[in-house]
């Protein structure tokens, strides 16, 4: 049986601390300057009508590769060259998709495409070379406007959770992957409110309530107390543990006149407490384009606030966010495209890091951005920008982090079966304990870890310790360790290290991770 609550955030009912930003000028800080922090970035066409990108290593080459998809139904692949260069381009004619994700959806370790166009789902399974067979299609209850993937019964593979739009109904639809790809609908509900309006890239999936369990979070715009749209609906959908039987939370966030329903809902660890908060953009505003990205706090438990605001100059226009650590220190930063102007066919990428703004690059050719992500491209463990644009041609601008942070660097040797890896630490403290992390399960942001003081390492849970060592008087550690002999060929091993600073961890500090493939 379904379950649902409706409750309001306003001032009226509840202390909302609101920190802004200020207006989106470049801001001098401890990065540095804008020239410091990212390369200009090179534009890869791609199919006309691209809406939606995602990244994944579809040749097991321990770099990502981007799929593009197109609301014309094509899919543009775009091969890394291992230096974040793109000049191998192919196109899949699928009929996807306007929502694109990326997992290991047959269990065979390669990186399968699930696209979204109208009410279809594709699903396009890797053989492992990067090449992709006929797509299998599956028919969703209503028009899609988000898809996710999270792992929401606990059977060690992926299941796909659907936003969706009927008329004047929001809806969710929750699919079970049989384990080869194959995907059964066994949970949906729907939520009538009065003319409300769907939100694009409205579906992610986390522990929102720290029970352990996959849970979703969707939104819509919608009426709010003071009239028009005034309102955005964020709809917790709160995991039974089997992936079947949900709970539905509805939090009310009452903002203000806008025009245009908010986009792209994106979860991390914002504020390094230990749990997945929400952040989206808000739709264009009456009256000009000045429209804000809003973080909600999560305080553990699935209740959420509005943590702070940002809103660059009048006449902008946010067309994406992305959550990830940018530069390297171990929290978690917010990357924003914005479209410039009325006509929109400009767009700049700022990055957002407490206490400052900063303009990563600024692009006058190729505007009216949709969307961005922020893979690590060139091997270097710092995430890179990549940009769909659409104006005057489609295409991905790509820009590539040129911040060096001062942190310990981790190097290793090739990974191969049955033969010894040396992994290096150097830029550590004489005396200091290196612990070194390794997941088979790819590289995302955790949470904040409490034990090193909320840092938050680049391996995607379940991450496993190999080995720590004692870094000697010049600052370096060594751990040797056998890769072995029946680690799965091809399978993309991440390793990172951290070191515990500092009282109850608080100067704790990572290195750069690395992703290579294990050679037979």
């Amino acid at each position: 049986m379904l379950k649902a609550r409706t409750r309001t955030r306003s001032a009226a009912v509840r202390s909302i601390k609101v920190v802004t930003f200020g207006s989106a000028a470049l801001v001098e800080g401890a990065l540095g300057s804008a020239a410091a922090l990212a390369q200009a970035p090179a534009f890869y066409p791609t199919a006309p009508g691209s809406h939606d990108i995602a990244a994944g290593d579809f040749n097991r080459d321990g770099f990502p590769d981007l799929a593009v998809g197109s609301s014309t139904g094509a899919i543009t692949i775009l091969t890394n060259d291992g230096h974040g260069g793109f000049a191998d381009a192919r196109t899949l004619n699928t009929g996807g998709g306007d929502y694109m994700a990326i997992g290991d959806l047959d269990g065979d370790r390669d990186a399968d495409i699930v696209s979204a166009l109208g009410t279809a789902v594709r699903v396009m399974l890797n053989d492992g070379t990067g090449q992709f067979g006929g797509s299998l299609e599956y028919s969703a209850s209503a028009m899609i406007h988000g898809v996710a993937l999270g792992d929401v019964n606990h059977d060690g593979v992926p299941d796909l959770v659907l936003s969706e739009f009927a008329g004047n109904i929001w809806k969710y639809e929750i699919m079970l992957n049989d384990g080869h790809g194959a995907f059964l609908s066994v949970a949906t509900g729907e939520y009538d409110t009065l003319d409300p309006q769907p939100a694009d890239w409205s579906a992610v999936t986390g522990d929102f309530d720290g029970d352990g369990d996959v849970d979703a979070a969707m939104m819509q715009q919608a009426y709010g107390t003071g009239g028009n749209y005034h309102a955005v609906h964020v709809h917790l959908l709160i995991n039974g543990g089997d992936g079947r039987q949900w709970t539905r939370d509805t939090q009310v966030f009452d903002q203000g006149d806008f025009a245009d329903p908010p986009q792209h809902l994106v979860a991390g660890d914002f504020d390094g407490d230990g749990d997945l908060d929400l952040m989206y953009n808000d739709g264009g505003g009456y009256g000009g384009y000045n429209v804000m990205l809003r973080h909600l706090a999560n305080d553990g438990h699935g209740e959420f606030s509005t943590s702070f605001l940002w809103s660059p100059t009048l006449d902008n226009y946010t067309r994406g966010v992305a959550l990830s650590d940018y530069d390297g220190d171990g929290g978690i930063d917010s990357v924003a495209v914005v479209n410039i102007g009325s006509a929109q066919r400009q767009c700049a990428v700022y990055l957002l890091r407490r206490p400052g703004q900063y303009v990563l690059f600024r692009d006058t050719e190729h505007g009216r951005a949709d969307a961005l992500i922020l893979p690590e491209l060139n091997g270097d463990g710092l995430r890179d920008v990549v940009t769909v644009v659409s104006y005057p041609a489609a295409g991905v601008l790509v820009s590539l982090n040129a911040y060096v942070p001062p942190r310990p660097v981790l190097v290793q040797s090739p990974l191969q079966r049955g033969q010894a890896t040396t992994f290096t630490v150097s830029g550590a403290q004489p005396g200091e304990r290196v612990h070194l992390l390794y997941s088979l399960a790819g590289t995302d942001m955790s949470v904040g870890l409490s034990v090193l003081g909320g840092v938050s390492i680049d391996l995607t849970r379940p991450f496993l310790a190999f080995a720590a060592a004692t870094a000697d008087g010049s600052g370096e550690a060594q751990v040797v360790r056998i890769i072995p002999p029946q680690a799965p060929p091809g399978a993309i091993l991440a390793t990172q290290a951290v070191i515990r600073r500092g009282p109850g961890g608080a100067d704790s500090v990572k290195t750069n991770f690395i992703t290579a493939p294990i050679q037979p």
